[in-house]
């Protein structure tokens, strides 16, 4: 709903991580956010995820999250991210 990814480097269809990444903090944060009735939606979308995409979904995130502590920039042309982030592997430079 905005143009955001229009300068950026991830395509959105293949490499952007920010959907897995949006998965996983739902997952994460499920005993936080559970009580909100706007979350009930988000949470039951959540539930109906597969194992593994959620699995891969947690596993981008501390792909990502290793990366950018250690100060590495994530890089879309090194980064395996295909299919929203199916394969938790991220490269950085």
């Amino acid at each position: 709903m905005s143009d955001y990814c229009g300068t950026c480097a991830f395509d959105p269809r293949t490499t952007c991580p920010v959907t897995p990444l949006y998965w996983a903090f739902l997952d994460r944060h499920r005993n936080a956010l559970g009580e909100n009735p706007r979350m009930r939606l988000p949470l039951r979308s959540l539930d109906k995820r597969p194992a593994d995409r959620r699995a891969a979904d947690a596993a981008l995130f501390d792909a990502v999250t290793a990366a950018l502590a250690d100060g590495r920039r994530l890089d879309p042309s090194q980064a395996d991210l295909g299919g929203h982030g199916t394969n938790a592997e991220v490269r950085s430079t």
